[in-house]
């Protein structure tokens, strides 16, 4: 390996554990240590006494109950009516960036039955994961390389951190929790160029449970370009299925837990919308999964232009006014904008039983692509032929069909192919191409 390609300095903005005072959790019980966990359901009068019932039956309620307090005590302690173990409010509330459109979602990073909380700011900056542990709010002090690259919680409830924002190096590193909720490094890899320099030779490295020696000596283990590329892919995925709730949007009288009541209206989806930065450059309210209740589905970016506008992510609110975010990879450099379009951005399908959100973005020449997000069980996904069409129409018999290009005679042709919906797996897949020319507007 070639000395002198990298130089680290990690950056924890997290606070550090010491002096922290414990707290209670209303209604906890201490388990006692190595107790077998009970499953009520298997209990029957037949080898258990009725005492024995009742006494799983109130231990289950009681477990119950103090998953959802955690939960309400991460809530107050972001309406600064609770404190973290250094005994301080959430440092969130003194920055207006947080007050106005920071951002905080709940999730179970160890699988071990209880949430973390995890915030982030208006461009999706994630400074640290919080839990709650030994009855106290505290930080997980994750491997945070700042602000200036990505991170992300990806779809295998792993924390990512990525300098990509810098010339010459794109680095990841992957944390995982234990199941005492401690976080650490599981994986990190590279893309360095040599003295950052992208006219000169770069390099590829990876290193499993890296420690420090591992980054002062540069003891990494070198791959290829293929694999790089196949450890982002793997690693680099934000899981899109986690609710993001404005922070400013959490109520004192029910700690902004979500009900699920489906209760949401359209001025007050908009109104969502409108709190983050941008502008509204699309939005569609329907019941997108014909099941009784309505979402949104928004697109915000720049609408300063007349035709064309510029974008920066997609975003959906659920039922119950629960907001995350579902795309931000558009490429402004690339000039990729989206096509304002007088009919709306929604269309039913009969077949598939729901309603879709889409929208044909192009640079302004004579080909372009297409993004498709539905509904399934209650969360947003994007379909599998999103950007990666032209078009996304329906025809007089209810059919959809996309277009393809042809080249062939003098000029750009297209001509109407097929989409073939599956039920199982609620996609699109693209078929026949016709001898049908279609005509853009």
């Amino acid at each position: 390996m070639r000395k002198g390609l990298f130089s680290f300095s990690i950056i924890i903005i997290s606070v550090i554990l010491s002096g922290c005072e414990a707290r209670t959790i209303p209604h906890a019980v201490d388990p006692a240590p190595n107790t077998e966990e009970r499953n009520i359901d298997n209990i029957t009068q037949e080898s258990h006494s009725a005492e024995e019932v009742d006494q799983a039956e109130e231990t289950a309620v009681t477990d119950a109950e103090e998953k959802t307090d955690v939960d309400r005590i991460f809530m107050d302690f972001l309406l600064g009516k609770e404190k973290d173990c250094n005994d301080e409010t959430f440092w969130g509330l003194e920055e207006e960036d947080f007050q106005e459109h920071g951002s905080y979602t709940l999730v179970d990073m160890n699988g071990d039955g209880q949430n973390e909380l995890v915030v982030k700011n208006s461009w999706g900056w994630i400074p640290d994961i919080i839990e709650y542990k030994d009855g106290k709010i505290v930080y997980s002090n994750v491997d945070n390389m700042g602000s200036s690259g990505l991170t992300l919680i990806n779809t295998n409830k792993q924390f990512v951190s990525g300098d990509t924002g810098h010339v010459g190096r794109d680095q990841y590193w992957v944390s995982e929790f234990d199941e005492n909720g401690n976080a650490s490094v599981v994986l990190f890899f590279a893309k360095v160029y040599e003295e950052y320099d992208e006219t000169k030779p770069v390099h590829y490295y990876k290193k499993e449970k890296p420690e420090d020696e591992d980054y002062l000596n540069e003891n990494f283990d070198p791959i290829d370009e293929s694999e790089f590329h196949s450890l982002e892919n793997e690693y680099i995925r934000e899981d899109t299925s986690l609710i993001w709730n404005l922070i400013n949007s959490i109520s004192n009288d029910d700690a902004a837990l979500d009900t699920g009541e489906g209760n949401m209206t359209k001025d007050e989806a908009y109104e969502m919308a409108e709190q983050l930065d941008g502008d509204i450059c699309a939005f569609e309210y329907a019941d997108f999964d014909f099941n009784g209740e309505s979402e949104a589905f928004f697109a915000i970016g720049d609408n300063s232009k007349d035709k064309r506008y510029p974008l920066d992510a997609i975003w959906f609110i659920d039922s119950s006014g629960s907001l995350r975010k579902v795309r931000d990879d558009f490429d402004r450099s690339a000039d990729l904008s989206l096509y304002k379009n007088d009919k709306g951005y929604y269309i039913e399908s009969a077949e598939a039983g729901k309603g879709f959100f889409y929208g044909d973005c192009g640079g302004g020449g004579s080909g372009w692509t297409t993004f498709v997000f539905g509904v399934k069980d209650g969360n947003p996904y994007e379909l599998d032929i999103s950007m990666n069409i032209e078009g996304f129409y329906r025809d007089d018999d209810g059919a959809f069909y996309t277009v393809s290009d042809d080249f062939s005679e003098d000029g750009h042709k297209y001509y109407i192919t097929e989409l073939n919906y599956d039920s199982e797996s609620q996609q699109f897949s693209v078929g026949k191409m016709t001898d049908r020319e279609y005509q853009p507007n």
